[in-house]
């Protein structure tokens, strides 16, 4: 019986009886219990589809037994794209393993994606930790990440419902979302995402905006009678925008943020 790696883990692949070199009937392969994509994007399948056809199957569905039917532990776009092609039969892989090995399987198998969104990539770590019983350091190591980024990534789970909302919707990135967590009153939060979403505000935007309230912030706490400007060498850093008005370069702790309707700044423009 053949032996199959998974990041740590050693599964043993099950001998097909009747499956001449593991062709299974789709009739006889059903969907898995646990879907990790929330959206599977038709354009996308379609271009799997159109790839598979092309070169062919490169890699086969990986499939376990559950009573008389075999469920797909790996590769469920695949499985899904190839219906698309109207197969009836696919190669597939058989593993034998405990529930939570071959979910481990899965897991593993779907992070190495590129097309994951934020929060599915966040899902699925948050699922892995609890799978293997590990850590943050320990699940980063399992997928080749730093534990600062699966930190980040866990952290998305954490975030306030509106900033949720907004990522998963796509109105602005996990880099911009990143930023806007930096700040701890959740009512100035939702004020700057408005501004992040309205404006297509960059990361490195809504990095000088939140650096600046925490400054601000940071200043507010000390009281003026114990900042100290006079270290030797020690220089405030400054960061540019163009004005949005004559259009030369000033430095961000002269510009202010304001509320101005749409029409007004026309108005204003002119």
């Amino acid at each position: 019986m053949a032996q199959r790696n998974f990041i740590g883990w050693s599964l043993k692949l099950a001998d097909l009886e009747d499956q001449e070199k593991g062709i299974m009937r789709f009739k006889d392969l059903i969907p898995p219990a646990f879907v990790e994509r929330n959206i599977i994007d038709k354009e996308a399948l379609d271009e799997l589809a159109a790839n598979i056809k092309k070169v062919g199957l490169i890699n086969p569905i990986v499939i376990k037994k559950v009573k008389d039917k075999f469920e797909i532990v790996a590769g469920h776009r695949r499985y899904l794209a190839l219906k698309l092609l109207g197969a009836v039969s696919v190669q597939c892989s058989v593993i034998t393993g405990t529930n939570d090995q071959t979910e481990f399987v899965k897991l593993s198998e779907n992070l190495q994606r590129e097309d994951l969104n934020d929060i599915e990539e966040a899902q699925m770590l948050m699922r892995l930790k609890k799978i293997s019983k590990g850590t943050e350091a320990s699940v980063a190591r399992m997928i080749g990440k730093s534990e600062g980024y699966v930190r980040q990534k866990l952290t998305i789970l954490k975030y306030p419902e509106r900033l949720f909302a907004a990522l998963a919707a796509r109105k602005i990135t996990f880099s911009v979302a990143r930023e806007l967590m930096r700040l701890k009153n959740e009512n100035m939060m939702n004020e700057y995402l408005q501004h992040a979403i309205e404006g297509g505000a960059t990361p490195a935007l809504v990095k000088l905006w939140v650096d600046q309230i925490v400054q601000q912030e940071k200043r507010d706490k000390l009281g003026p009678e114990k900042i100290d400007n006079s270290a030797a060498g020690s220089q405030p850093m400054k960061h540019f925008y163009e004005c949005e008005l004559c259009k030369a370069e000033a430095n961000l702790v002269d510009s202010m943020l304001h509320r101005i309707h749409h029409e007004c700044w026309s108005e204003i423009t002119k």
